[in-house]
């Protein structure tokens, strides 16, 4: 018997969060919005890794359930990936001091892939 592995998506966990609330509260309130939401999010953030792992479907979800860019950045913990933070040494201001070499190099790496590759999609996906 071949077993197939769903890929998990913040969509999915959205929807769980969702139908957790509304089978405990009967419906969905301010509750699910304040609380529900956010858990969910952070959540799926915290089993992924990093906002430069969500795919632009995530990136969806977060706008169509009213959650711009920087709020999930700060809602998740990843400051250093504001809009705002638009040069290296900002970005880096975000790092522990003592970093070793090896994780300077990741955070350099990290900077241009996030700066070059992902927020220019991710700015389309708001810009819908």
């Amino acid at each position: 018997m071949e077993m197939t592995l769903k890929k998990f998506t913040l969509r999915d966990c959205i929807a769980e969060a969702k139908a957790r609330y509304r089978k405990h509260y009967g419906k969905l309130d301010w509750r699910f919005t304040d609380e529900g939401l956010p858990w969910a999010i952070q959540d799926y953030h915290g089993s992924i890794g990093s906002v430069m792992d969500f795919t632009p479907n995530d990136w969806l979800a977060c706008k169509e359930n009213g959650w711009g860019l920087d709020e999930i950045c700060q809602l998740c913990g990843d400051e250093q990936f504001y809009t705002y933070v638009e040069h290296l040494t900002d970005f880096l201001s975000f790092m522990p001091d003592d970093m070793t070499k090896d994780d300077a190099i990741a955070a350099v790496h990290d900077f241009y892939t996030w700066r070059d590759e992902i927020l220019p999609v991710v700015l389309k996906i708001y810009a819908r």
